[in-house]
């Protein structure tokens, strides 16, 4: 019994060494690395395995103790019918030269270099082993597409995360570096392209979400910065183009949701700071879109109003009309025409009449009759538009006397001459009684602001610095900066 274990453990023995000679044969002679993977010192071939080089090897008996009890020289040579279908396992973790060395799957420092290495350009780094594992290099320079399903992960110590340059296409035109396009969604929200955060700072600014440099041309204009296309849809509205979001501050003023520079030059006008084109409709029914829309801010737990809008400069609207819901404040008012006299060379300006009270004005001519009567007829909402009445009466073209007979009533008043036919011309003016001036009255005075005691709306009429603007009050960031932006090109020009 004991001589039939044996002889099976002695067979198992040559059985595992035949395949570790026909393991150094393959490494000596295989053609093609694509037929082999390894895995912890494991050789997986799923194709016929043929041997072409004859093997002699030893088979070396063990006790039960895993002593040796004797060496029993067996030997078998391979020919190049001979092939192996499946898995052949070493546990010696390599092979031994004729030379005596030896040289392991694992090693990159042994003599002869790996049992198996993986060929790869500058992208990757490592040759597979568990000492020199295979990976990217960085930094990683990609030339051509790259396709990813899944997630790229970048934090490098302290160069650019991602950078990417388009190439030349095959019409001649710069080709995109960085094409980006959000998931598909089912039921919920499609993807968003790309995604950008600005770093964070401990002491300083924290950095831009996203910079955006359009290309520079030597003939012709210069590319984009930025540009947004909202997505197209279906059944609802179109996707925002652009959404940009100022930043949170919890000590400061909250971060500028979009701030925008037109560029300079050199040898004309600057560039426009923002351009903005509502969309286009079609249809008897539909409108174009708007142009801009802008909302202020939301005031919680009693914090003041601000404003939609706040220009510093000139504003100018050109070919349409300026409609204003709520109160109208300026400095002064007028029209501007082209001159009825001379209009291709002159233009001509009237100032508004300006009262203290909200004032309607209403005028007009009228002749008495025979008896010195007249009666004027007013518009049928005077009454319900206007309290408070005031007349003027003028007679024209002869001297006579004119009074009013009897008031406004019934959107109408009669006036009496003390002559017939007289020509009497007539003004009426009422203060208005509408809804909204009751709940809006125009304040006749008004004391300033604590903060803008002091300063001046128009400083330079007070023969006062610019310093002294309530704009300094209101914006002083944008007042310091305007201020060394007109101090360096004051220098320039010096």
């Amino acid at each position: 019994m004991n001589k039939s274990r044996k002889r099976l453990r002695i067979l198992s023995q040559i059985y595992s060494i035949g395949l570790i000679a026909l393991l150094v044969a393959t490494s000596a002679n295989a053609q093609s690395p694509a037929l082999m993977q390894t895995k912890d010192a494991r050789i997986d071939t799923r194709s016929t395995l043929a041997v072409a080089t004859p093997i002699s090897f030893s088979v070396i008996a063990l006790n039960s103790d895993g002593s040796r009890e004797s060496a029993i020289p067996r030997a078998k040579s391979f020919i190049t019918s001979d092939s192996i279908v499946g898995m052949i396992k070493t546990t010696l973790g390599g092979r031994k030269l004729p030379d005596g060395t030896l040289q392991t799957a694992t090693k990159v420092s042994a003599p002869g270099g790996p049992l198996f290495t993986i060929t790869h350009d500058a992208t990757l780094q490592g040759d597979g082993t568990k000492e020199s594992p295979l990976g990217i290099k960085v930094p990683l320079f990609l030339n051509g597409s790259l396709t990813v399903t899944g997630v790229i992960t970048a934090s490098p110590a302290a160069e650019n995360a991602v950078e990417a340059t388009g190439g030349l296409d095959s019409r001649g035109n710069g080709a995109v570096g960085v094409n980006a396009t959000g998931g598909k969604g089912g039921n919920g929200n499609g993807g968003n392209g790309v995604v950008a955060h600005g770093g964070d700072s401990a002491g300083s600014l924290g950095g831009a979400g996203l910079i955006s440099e359009g290309g520079k041309v030597v003939i012709g204009a210069g590319g984009i910065g930025v540009k947004g296309d909202g997505g197209d849809s279906d059944s609802n509205r179109g996707g925002t183009g652009v959404l940009a979001v100022g930043g949170h501050s919890r000590s400061f003023i909250g971060g500028t949701g979009v701030e925008v520079l037109g560029g300079s030059s050199e040898s004309d006008r600057g560039g426009i700071g923002l351009d903005v084109t509502g969309g286009s409709a079609s249809g008897s029914s539909n409108i174009v879109g708007t142009g801009i829309l802008v909302r202020a801010g939301t005031a919680f737990n009693g914090a003041d109003k601000g404003l939609a809008g706040d220009f510093v400069g000139n504003v100018q609207i050109e070919q349409g009309d300026l409609r204003v819901t709520g109160n109208l404040s300026k400095g002064g008012g007028s029209f501007k025409i082209d001159h009825p006299l001379d209009p291709a060379n002159k233009y001509l300006y009237h100032s508004f009449v300006e009262s203290p009270d909200m004032m309607n004005i209403y005028n007009g001519i009228v002749t008495t009759d025979g008896a010195g009567d007249a009666v004027v007829e007013l518009p049928g909402y005077f009454g319900a538009l206007n309290r408070d009445c005031r007349y003027q009466l003028t007679v024209i073209g002869t001297f006579a006397q004119a009074v009013i007979a009897d008031k406004v009533n019934n959107n109408r008043f009669r006036i009496k001459t003390n002559a017939p036919n007289v020509e009497v011309s007539w003004q009426v003016t009422g203060i208005r009684q509408d809804a909204y001036a009751n709940k809006n009255r125009i304040p006749v005075e008004q004391d300033k602001p604590q903060q803008e005691r002091g300063f001046f709306l128009h400083p330079d009429a007070f023969n006062q610095s610019e310093e002294k603007s309530v704009f300094v009050v209101q914006h002083p960031d944008l007042a310091r900066k305007m201020k060394e932006d007109s101090e360096k090109s004051q220098k320039e020009k010096d």
